[in-house]
């Protein structure tokens, strides 16, 4: 049991942490008994937390949090175990340190995870609930573009119509986009570019062009609500044309499937009456897919900077923030030289 409470310290960076594992039970998925626990160790929150987070301001964000994870309950099973608990500590961490708040810059979500017994087989262990920190696409535009140690001074992205005229250097980082201006009609979507232009000057703009076929898979293999959605219409036409015999058509056009996989019923909503934002504003999320999928390596970088930096030095210094400046510059040279090898080839 020693071994393992050092192996989740070690894992989740969380020296601080040490008092909490005393405290670790009394922790409960309240607002009160989260609070409790995140005010006794605001110290050493402020010593790891951004620029953006004062003094004065700490007590706010601390609440703000508490209030976020009590009244989120698929976190609820992540109170069952100590792991679960160290979890969601780690994820309040992780917010401090970049400046993000989650509820609205992020989302602090749950997975269930196998915690393997010694000495067993593989597929046996504990099933434990553990928190993971997931920026949203401002929450990500936040870590990348603010102090401390900024990657990027400004990302800009643009729409891409049939009718559009585009040309892309990479290697220079130039975008030249233009709107067909004999046509009055755009025509289809078929793409989405994107360009960051890095904090040190002497590196050259990033930019990258992604066509909706790309954003489009990457949407079936990521999105929840997409899926969802998916699954949801497929099931109905099964109900619909009898392919699940024990459906039952509701008054609003839906489908109830009784014992459902084990579960105690299903209920498949009338696809007329589904609409996903995918088909309402296709524009806007084709945009929030492109700069997440772009800013998300960036944002870890950063992320893993500055926690490199908190456990070398357990505290804010001035001193260690030119090093983690030039590795985020050596990160995006390498990049660069990337795009302009590719450029070549």
């Amino acid at each position: 049991m020693k071994k393992e409470k050092e192996t989740i310290l070690k894992n989740s960076h969380a020296k601080d942490d040490i008092a909490s594992i005393v405290n670790v039970t009394k922790m409960k998925h309240s607002v009160k008994s989260i609070e409790d626990i995140l005010f006794s160790k605001k110290d050493s929150l402020m010593k790891i937390a951004a620029e953006s987070l004062s003094e004065s301001n700490m007590d706010k964000y601390l609440s703000n949090i508490a209030f976020h994870v009590a009244n989120n309950p698929l976190l609820a099973k992540c109170f069952d175990s100590n792991e679960g608990i160290l979890s969601i500590l780690s994820s309040i961490r992780e917010a401090a340190r970049t400046g993000i708040l989650p509820g609205t810059d992020a989302y602090i979500i749950a997975y269930k995870q196998k915690i393997p017994i010694e000495g067993g087989k593989p597929w046996e262990g504990r099933e434990v609930h553990i928190a993971r920190l997931e920026p949203t696409c401002e929450g990500l535009e936040v870590i990348c573009l603010s102090h401390p140690n900024p990657m990027f001074s400004q990302v800009i992205t643009g729409l891409v119509y049939e009718s559009d005229h585009l040309e892309i250097e990479k290697s220079l980082g130039v975008i030249n986009h233009k709107s067909n201006p004999t046509k009055q009609v755009l025509g289809d979507l078929i793409g989405v570019w994107i360009k960051a232009t890095p904090v040190d000057s002497n590196n050259i703009p990033i930019v990258e062009y992604w066509s909706l076929s790309r954003i489009e898979k990457t949407r079936d293999e990521h999105s929840p609500s997409w899926k969802s959605y998916v699954e949801n219409n497929k099931l109905y036409q099964d109900c619909d044309s009898g392919k699940i015999k024990n459906a039952k058509i509701k008054k609003d056009g839906g489908y109830e499937i009784p014992n459902y996989y084990g579960q105690r019923s299903r209920y498949n909503k009338n696809p007329a009456k589904n609409d996903n934002v995918w088909n309402s504003d296709l524009e806007k999320m084709c945009v929030k897919t492109v700069k997440k999928s772009f800013l998300r390596p960036f944002a870890k970088i950063k992320a893993g900077l500055l926690r490199s930096q908190v456990i070398n030095t357990c505290e804010k210094s001035v001193d260690s923030k030119p090093g983690i400046a030039n590795k985020a510059s050596q990160v995006l040279k390498n990049k660069i030289n990337n795009l302009q090898h590719e450029e070549n080839e």
